[in-house]
Order: structure tokens, then C-alpha cells, then sequence
């Protein structure tokens, strides 16, 4: 609202009405310094609460365990081994000899070019790189005990080739800059190596096209060596019906695999015939009441269908034929009567035509009935074809047999064949391989072997980095680690200092009691350094003399200074070297902190005897005892505070009454719209009074000048 005052009567009317209103402001401005100093009261309580927490689940959580304590320490006697050591770690000097580390399968193959030179890249297919006579081409990939065949055709691109390498469980790229596919295992260790085994003689060439047939004798031997029948000729070997039983189940295990998914298919189909068809059958029980079309087949619901459908089609050609016979009739000489009339009669038959399609596409012959029927139908006839024969191959052990020896005996025949070709052996087409190894470690004589380079022995964590010499013995010592325990217990009385410290530092602030939250009208006269100041005085006082924050700590400290019970004996923190300083030499808000005697970082104590220290080294489970019960005793003192709540004051995992703070928060919000309403309503009066004397100067200075311009006048006519 724009308000123009003090034309007539000169006066600064703004300012006059804000003097008048300036008291109601000041209850306005009052109620908001009061709800600023909640504010600043919740960030205050919600940061120590944050500190109390951080000390509650983290270094309080823990000690109150004895399982914290069990620090052990381990020196290596050079960096060609790296060992963390366990809580479980027995104390004592072990000796280690690293013989191998551990290996990832790598295969390195050779620079392949397609067959007229040019370099090869990702799309290129296989009938571009090798000839294919239409055989099979296939090879085997051996990884973690697990097979997968391969299969190759001239369509085949090299990124599908890698893909399928990949989904064998390989890491397989190929580097077009210097044509070479690059293989190796997924994971380091001898059981996560990989081979690449040749099914047959072009499975063979085509691993030589590809530049990664690292032929080694290892891979055929023992399929090789296998005889088939005993020297009776008609039993056969173990090694031979080994392999017999295993192809044999293999076949059995596909069969059933794919006998399992035909019918799963031929369920989903059936019951996509059914709804299908049902929604005809709906159809016509709906538009001939009279026939009993629950009780068809689906093939004569589909029939009756096609009988409506053809039906209607014959109405549609006849009509049609009448439409076209109409259209062609000449009417240059009827009069326009006769005219309408004529194009009225198209009009008809082009209605009754699109009438009869409706009614077609009403009964949903264009979603189904059709060609698509018949498709759904051959294509159930063909699986249930397909499952007969899978079932058969199923229950025919003899056939399967009789397949699996073809097989066999085919394998048997190319592993006798590929030893022959020692022209291919690794190395001699530019491959390079890398076979994967477990690494091996001899601890105390022992012998320990590991597919990673990593071994969890007895609590200790070995990392074997470099193979041992000869003779070379690396040594492990394990002790106490007395300085950890020292550590862990410093750091944990360091932040339970830090926390009472700033409760003490809050609890006594001086007073800020003529401090206020500044104003907008008063931070304009102020500089920045001057409002920060003032804001920091009133912080830093809001908890002081704070009963919740007296009974917290006091609580904290009772639990800190008060006697642990261990057998017969009650023992303090002093008997380990732990107190506060002198109350009158202690700063004003650190006479509760505690120190330890000896401790280099401390300013106050360091040049007491370290009787602490010296308590972890000679009697290291007293002090775990001690700490791990004085531990507990905060930790509950603390859980009581922190799990106590209540619907008025608190929640859980608070240590200040959060909820009535959020309440009186939110009741000055009231307070504060309904004072300023207030204070407009005011501003308003007083503008409406201002307007209506500045209304009554305009008329009088009007009436003022035209009784001088009358007497002006009168004067000049004498």
C-alpha cells in the first residue's frame, strides 16, 4: 500500500505514527527476541547433544567390553610381508617363508589381421577374419570347475565373441590399436584359472585364426589316455563310464530343463487361447441367448465365430457391389429433387456397410479370430510335439547312451588328434599365457596355500608382497599392545573432557541478563563485529545455572568418580593415575576434567611417574576390568538420561527437553501474528485519522483562496 501524507499540513506524518505505534512494536519485537533465544537455546542443547551421543555409541560403546582391550601388536621383520594382527593373536616370535604368490590366468593373444590384411575392429565378423566350411566350430571355456561351449559362424562379430566370453565368467576386451584379445580370470588363484579347449579339428583352427590357441598338451592328455573297454572288449573302464555318466547326465539335465520349459510355454499358451476365446464365447452368449456356447471347444467357439464374421462379410460385399452400381449411375438429367434423393440412397448404404463392421469389431474378430488363432493353435500343436519328443529323450535311457557314447568317443578321437599338431603349441603363433596360481606361505614349517595373496591365520592377517630367497626366513612378533590400550583410554578421557568442559563452560557463563536479541532497526546501527559480539554474549549464557544440564553432568561425573568392585578390592581412578587437578590451580571450567599422570601431551601432569602405563604392561587385565566396569557405569548412567521420554517434555536419545522447547517455540508464532495484527490495525487508525485532517486543510486552504481571489477582485473595480 503506498500512502501519500503531509501534502496540506507539512507535517512527517510516517514518522509521527511510528512514534505513536512504538510501543505496540516494542511487544512485537519483545515476543520475537524471546522466540530467538529458544532458538539459540535448541542449537545449543542440540550440539551438546550431538557431543553426548558421539561419546554414548562410539568410544563409551565400546570400552564397555573387554573385547576393546584385546590390542595386539605385530612387528615384520622386512616389507616383503605386511601383517595386522587380531585381538585373538597368540604372543610370540613365528617365522615366514613365502614360496609363490598368488597369479590371475591371463592370456595374451596374438596380432590377428582379417584375411586381406586390414585391421579388425569390434564389428568385424568372423567370416572376415578365418573360412568356415560349414562345419562345427566350436571350443571349450573351462572356469571354476564350470563349462561352456562356444559356438562360432561366419555371422559371429568379434564384441559377440567377447561377450560370450565374458558370460563364461572371463574378463575378455579386444584392442583394435594392436589387434590382440586380451583374456584373463575374473580372480587370482590356481582353481580360478581358465582353459580354452578345442571341441573339434575347426574348433582348432579357429583358435588359431583368433590368435589364443595356447595349446598345451595338459589340456588333451588326460581325455586322450582314456581307453573305452576293458581288455575283455565289451566292459568299459572306470575312466570311460566316469565320463559316460556325467555326459549322460548332463543330456538327462537338459532334456528336462527344456521338457520344463515347453510346458511352462504350452501352460502360458493354453491360458492365452482360453482367455482369448472366452471373450468371443461372452460375445455370443450375449448376442444369441438362444445357443449354448458354454459348452463348445475353443475351436468351434472360433467356428462359430468365422460363421458370423463370413456372414456378415457376404452382407458387406453385397452392399458393396449395390454401392458401387449406385455410384456409377448417371443422374445429369434428374432434377434435384431426384438428385438428394440419389445421394441420400449412398448415403444409406455406406451407413449400413459401416454398421455391419461394427458389429464385427464388436465381437473382437480384429484382436483375434483369424489368422492369429490358427498361428496360436499350430504353435501348440508344435509344442505339444516338442514335449512328446523331449519326454521321450527323457525316459530313454538307451538312446541317451547311445548319444552320449558318440560323443564321448568323438572328444576321445580329437584329443588323440590335436597332440599331434605340436605346431601349435603355446608361444609359437605370438600368444602368451599366464597360468593362474595360489599363492604358498610356510609359517612355522606349515604349510598354508591361498587363491589371493591374503591369509587369515591364528588372528594374524598375512599380506605376502614378494617371495622369499632361499634360506630366507621373515619374522613375525607378536605382543601386547600396551600402547594402544594407553591410546584408546587417553582419547576416550579426552573427548569426556572436551564434553564436561563445555557443560561446566555452559553452566557457568556469566550473565547476559541486559543482553537481548537484537533487533532489525538496532543491527542497522551496528557493525558486524559489534552485532557478533553482542549475539555471542547471549549464546554462550543461554544454558547457565541450567537445572537439566547440572543434573546431566553431575550424573556423568558421579559415575566417572565413584569405586569400581573388583573381587575384593574397590578401586578409583586414581589408583591408575587418573584424577583432576588441584581445585584452585584448575581453570574455572576444567576443575572436572581428568588427567592422566605422565602424560607427555599434558601441560599439567607430564612430569608425574606414568603409573598407567605401567599398570598395562604388568597387569593388563586389572586395568581391562577396571575400565571395562567404569565403562559400563557411565554408559548406563548415561542410557538413563538419554532412553527416558515423556509425550510433554522429551524424546528418546535426547539428553534436554526437546518437545517443550518445540512447544514454546511454536506458541510464540501465535503470539507474535496476533501483535502484529495488532500493530497494523493501530498504523491503520492512525494513517485514516492523518488522512481525514489532511482531507479537512485541503478544503479549508481551497475555500481560503477563492474568498482572496473575490476580494482581489472587488479591489481592482474601484
Amino acid at each position: 500500500m503506498i500512502r501519500i501524507t503531509g501534502m496540506n499540513s507539512g507535517l512527517d506524518t510516517d514518522r509521527i505514527i511510528q512514534e505513536l505505534v512504538r510501543g505496540q512494536r516494542a511487544k512485537v519485537d519483545t515476543i520475537k527476541q524471546n522466540q530467538t533465544s529458544i532458538q539459540w537455546k535448541q542449537d545449543a542443547w542440540k550440539d551438546l547433544n550431538n557431543r553426548a551421543l558421539k561419546l554414548f555409541n562410539g568410544t563409551l560403546g565400546k570400552m564397555r567390553f573387554s573385547d576393546a582391550y584385546a590390542k595386539k601388536l605385530s612387528r615384520v621383520s622386512n616389507n616383503k610381508a605386511s601383517v595386522v594382527t587380531g585381538g585373538n593373536a597368540v604372543n610370540g616370535v613365528q617365522n615366514l617363508q613365502i614360496n609363490k604368490l598368488a597369479k590371475t590366468g591371463i592370456l595374451t593373444g596374438a596380432q590377428i589381421k582379417k584375411l586381406d590384411g586390414a585391421a579388425i575392429t569390434s564389428e568385424t565378423k568372423l567370416s572376415e577374419i578365418m573360412n568356415f566350411d560349414g562345419g562345427d566350430t566350436s571350443f571349450t571355456v573351462k572356469v571354476n570347475g564350470n563349462e561352456r561351449q562356444i559356438n562360432l559362424n561366419g555371422e559371429t562379430k568379434v564384441q559377440d565373441l567377447i561377450q560370450q566370453f565374458r558370460s563364461a565368467g572371463l574378463n575378455a576386451n579386444f584392442d583394435e590399436g594392436n589387434g590382440r584379445f586380451f583374456i584373463s580370470s575374473q580372480t587370482m588363484g590356481a582353481a580360478n584359472d581358465f582353459t580354452l579347449v578345442a571341441n573339434n579339428e575347426n574348433g582348432f583352427s579357429a583358435l588359431n585364426a583368433l590368435g589364443i590357441n595356447v595349446f598345451e598338451s595338459s589340456d588333451y592328455e588326460s581325455l586322450a589316455a582314456v581307453q573305452k573297454f576293458e581288455a575283455d572288449g565289451t566292459t568299459f573302464t572306470a575312466e570311460y563310464q566316469a565320463l559316460l555318466e556325467a555326459e549322460m547326465e548332463k543330456m538327462l539335465e537338459a532334456s528336462e530343463a527344456a521338457l520344463k520349459s515347453a510346458k511352462e510355454s504350452l501352460t502360458a499358451l493354453e491360458e492365452s487361447i482360453d482367455k482369448k476365446v472366452n471373450a468371443h464365447r461372452e460375445w455370443l452368449n450375449q448376442n444369441n441367448p438362444a445357443g449354448n456356447y458354454d459348452g463348445l471347444s475353443n475351436a468351434q467357439v472360433f467356428f462359430e465365430i468365422q460363421a458370423f464374421v463370413n456372414e456378415k462379410i457376404s452382407i458387406i460385399e453385397a452392399k458393396q457391389e449395390e454401392l458401387v452400381n449406385l455410384k456409377a449411375e448417371d443422374i445429369t438429367g434428374l432434377s434435384d429433387e431426384d438428385k438428394e434423393a440419389h445421394e441420400l440412397n449412398i448415403k444409406a448404404l455406406e451407413d449400413e456397410i459401416a454398421d455391419v463392421n461394427g458389429q464385427i469389431e464388436a465381437m473382437g474378430y480384429n484382436d483375434y479370430t483369424g489368422p492369429d488363432f490358427m498361428k496360436d493353435h499350430e504353435k501348440k500343436e508344435e509344442l505339444l510335439l516338442s514335449i512328446e519328443e523331449l519326454q521321450d529323450i527323457a525316459d530313454d535311457d538307451d538312446s541317451r547312451q547311445l548319444q552320449a557314447e558318440s560323443k564321448i568317443d568323438t572328444d576321445i578321437a580329437f584329443a588323440n588328434h590335436a597332440l599331434t599338431l605340436t605346431g601349435n603349441q603355446i608361444g609359437l603363433n605370438g600368444a602368451s599365457r599366464i597360468h593362474g596360481e595360489d599363492a604358498e606361505i610356510l609359517l612355522n614349517g606349515a604349510k598354508f596355500t591361498n587363491s589371493t595373496n591374503v591369509f587369515n591365520i591364528n588372528g594374524l592377517t598375512i599380506t605376502a608382497n614378494q617371495v622369499t630367497e632361499p634360506g630366507e626366513t621373515i619374522s613375525i612378533t607378536t605382543e601386547d599392545d600396551t600402547q594402544g590400550i594407553y591410546d584408546m583410554i587417553k582419547d576416550f578421557l579426552k573427548e569426556y573432557n572436551a564434553l564436561i568442559n563445555e557443560m561446566d563452560r555452559l553452566y557457568n557463563a556469566p550473565s547476559a541478563r541486559d543482553y537481548k536479541p537484537l533487533t532489525d532497526e538496532e543491527k542497522e546501527a551496528m557493525s558486524e563485529r559489534e552485532i557478533e559480539d553482542w549475539e555471542k554474549k547471549i549464546k554462550e549464557s543461554l544454558l547457565r545455572r541450567d537445572n537439566s544440564l547440572f543434573n546431566i553432568s553431575s550424573k556423568m561425573k558421579e559415575a566417572m568418580m565413584g569405586g569400581v568392585e573388583l573381587g575384593d578390592k574397590t578401586l578409583y581412578l586414581s589408583n591408575f593415575g587418573i584424577g583432576a587437578l588441584d581445585f584452585f590451580l584448575a581453570p574455572l571450567n576444567e576443575k572436572n576434567a581428568l588427567f592422566i599422570d605422565g602424560d607427555d601431551d599434558s601441560a599439567h601432569t607430564s612430569g608425574k611417574a606414568d603409573k598407567l602405563r605401567e599398570m598395562i604392561a604388568n597387569d593388563p587385565r586389572q586395568v581391562t576390568d577396571f575400565f571395562t566396569a567404569l565403562s559400563r557405569n557411565l554408559y548406563t548412567a548415561m542410557d538413563k538420561i538419554l532412553l527416558e521420554r515423556s509425550d510433554q517434555f522429551k524424546s528418546v536419545n535426547t539428553i534436554y527437553n526437546d518437545k517443550q522447547l518445540q512447544r514454546e517455540y511454536a506458541s510464540l508464532n501465535d503470539s507474535i501474528a496476533r501483535q502484529e495484527a495488532r500493530l497494523k490495525d493501530l498504523e491503520d487508525k492512525y494513517y485514516k485519522q492523518f488522512s481525514r485532517m489532511e482531507v479537512a486543510l485541503a478544503k479549508m486552504q481551497s475555500s481560503q483562496s477563492a474568498i482572496s481571489g473575490l476580494l482581489g477582485m472587488s479591489m481592482g473595480g474601484r
